[in-house]
């Protein structure tokens, strides 16, 4: 069957005519052909396959990869692989979400990693790949928490991080210190998940602190968890905003105050609609984080209720276990009751 299949057109096809095949790793080492997603044909047996998906009973996936097409493909349509490779993801988003809306309209989710121009369009959300389970600034949760702002600042509004991260690549230790930061982060990020791997191909996968370690990272991420949940009425009515006019939910300084040159170095602390503000802590052993407030209004801490004037750098309080989150004056916050 497989044999008639790479004669029927289905797949991306190489300079010999032949299906191109990639060679990557996803838990071992593979060779793979990537389905030629501008064939009408292609797409609906793409389609039937993630169908056997719902017939399971489940609601969604994780939509993984597609951004391994090669410069010398040619597609059905007659692009070539220099014109398809961004397209890519793009047409296959739109394949998951064309079927679901026609099988669960309105009530599924599928979250991708690769993107392009358009892929907002058709994904309910995003999430930042493969992070270092450590504070590196390259890999780990400071470059999710600057990855996931300038998703926002090219329109995809609800995206999240492999939260508490995904691979231990490095000799770095993947800690308690490490999770409960990434944490505090996921708790203000429009999607919030956790990744349980510490995955690691060449020394063999190692094992990070975990959820159910002891009781202080219990009660920690009840206390978090129950913050996003008890956010769901806000973020509701921030994704229906990003929908109608394309603002992000997490927006950073720059974008509402892009004449203050304070902005310009700021990678780190952002706005949560327009009633919060955030700035979680990226740095290994920090007790407390200068923090600078946009101007124009105080800033409530909503942990223990300090008032911070805008215009200005503070140092704020920020020992282990505690977000800096701030409520923005004359803003309403909804939130469900504890």
């Amino acid at each position: 069957p497989y044999t008639t299949l790479f004669r029927s057109g289905y797949f991306v096809k190489g300079p010999d005519g032949e299906p191109a095949l990639t060679v990557f790793i996803s838990g071992e080492l593979l060779e793979v052909a990537a389905i030629d997603l501008t064939n009408p044909d292609a797409v609906a047996w793409f389609q039937d396959l993630l169908r056997r998906t719902l017939d399971h009973g489940y609601d969604g996936w994780m939509h993984d990869f597609g951004e391994y097409t090669a410069r010398s493909s040619t597609f059905f349509n007659g692009m070539n692989g220099e014109e398809g490779h961004n397209l890519y993801p793009v047409l296959s988003a739109k394949a998951a979400h064309d079927l679901l809306e026609e099988e669960r309209p309105g009530d599924y989710l599928f979250f991708v990693r690769s993107g392009y121009a358009g892929t907002q369009r058709y994904v309910p959300a995003v999430w930042g790949g493969d992070a270092e389970a450590t504070f590196d600034e390259v890999q780990g949760l400071p470059s999710s928490v600057r990855g996931g702002l300038n998703l926002s600042m090219t329109g995809v509004p609800l995206w999240g991080s492999d939260m508490t991260g995904f691979k231990c690549l490095t000799s770095d230790p993947n800690d308690k210190e490490m999770f409960l930061r990434w944490v505090e982060f996921g708790a203000v990020s429009p999607i919030m998940m956790e990744q349980n791997a510490c995955k690691n191909p060449i020394q063999g996968d190692k094992i990070k602190w975990r959820l159910w370690n002891d009781e202080e990272t219990i009660q920690h991420y009840v206390r978090y968890a129950g913050l996003h949940t008890r956010l769901q009425p806000y973020f509701l009515v921030l994704a229906n905003e990003a929908h109608q006019t394309g603002a992000p939910i997490t927006r950073h300084p720059f974008l509402l105050y892009p004449k203050e040159e304070a902005t310009y170095a700021i990678d780190d602390s952002y706005f949560l609609g327009t009633a919060l503000y955030t700035s979680p802590v990226v740095e290994r052993g920090a007790t407390s984080k200068e923090i600078w407030f946009p101007p124009g209004a105080a800033y409530v801490d909503l942990d223990d209720y300090a008032i911070y004037d805008g215009g200005a750098s503070a140092t704020v309080s920020a020992p282990l276990g505690k977000l800096p989150l701030f409520v923005v004056s004359g803003q309403i916050l909804p939130l469900l009751d504890p």
